[in-house]
């Protein structure tokens, strides 16, 4: 047996996962036993796992996956496939980013209650970012001061106000991610992918656009 080293999960793309070995990027593949470990879990690997990985000695930076680490902590909801399943969204979080809108779409309040609930359950850090701040008009700055501001900063949580059109707040945004596993939440055309390709432009995630009947986003990442 080859000597083990660990390995970070970036991605998942079904029965492969992109990993970070050494600072040096790479895919790995479970083994069959490990797929029975929790039978109630739709995903036995998660985004944010650190794993012990073996040299899979058919091509070069391949990896097999020998163990999944045990998890400081993770987000876990009910699979949207399988009943009586759970999915693990996210694990070893250090922040939760909660993305809203005042406008186009417009973020309901409870969202934002519901996730940082989430958090708080999960022992998880929480920053709220409203994004899209070039679009308000004069009743929009009073409904954050009078609302979200109000409610959410006497709770000890910190807000964060972006822009992506007017570079407003990226490198306060940068500067909250540094270092950090953290999990974007949001609802569809809240500006997720407009605001990580803002701040790396190789990423090249899709960005959709809005409904003008619903003023609604469609979900793309």
């Amino acid at each position: 047996m080859s000597k083990l080293v660990k390995g970070l999960v970036l991605r998942s793309t079904g029965s492969w996962y992109d990993v970070e070995v050494n600072g040096k990027l790479g895919k790995a593949r479970l083994k069959g036993k490990l797929k029975l470990v929790d039978k109630k879990l739709s995903n036995p690997i998660a985004v944010g796992d650190y794993l012990m990985l073996e040299a899979d000695e058919s091509q070069e930076g391949n990896w097999t996956v020998a163990e999944v680490l045990p998890r400081k902590n993770y987000i876990i909801r009910k699979s949207t496939h399988k009943s009586h399943h759970n999915h693990i969204l996210a694990s070893n979080l250090d922040l939760l980013v909660a993305v809203a809108t005042l406008v186009s779409p417009a973020t309901s309040m409870g969202f934002i209650d519901r996730a940082l609930v989430t958090a708080e359950a999960y022992s998880i850090p929480a920053l709220i970012v409203i994004n899209k701040i070039d679009l308000w008009e004069a009743k929009d700055e009073n409904e954050f001061k009078n609302n979200w501001a109000k409610t959410y900063q006497s709770a000890a949580y910190d807000i964060l106000l972006t822009s992506t059109t007017e570079s407003l707040g990226l490198k306060e945004f940068q500067a909250a991610l540094e270092n950090k596993i953290t999990l974007l939440c949001g609802h569809s055309g809240t500006g997720k992918s407009s605001l990580l390709n803002a701040l790396n432009p190789n990423l090249d995630l899709e960005v959709g656009e809005i409904s003008e009947y619903s003023d609604k986003g469609t979900h793309t990442t």
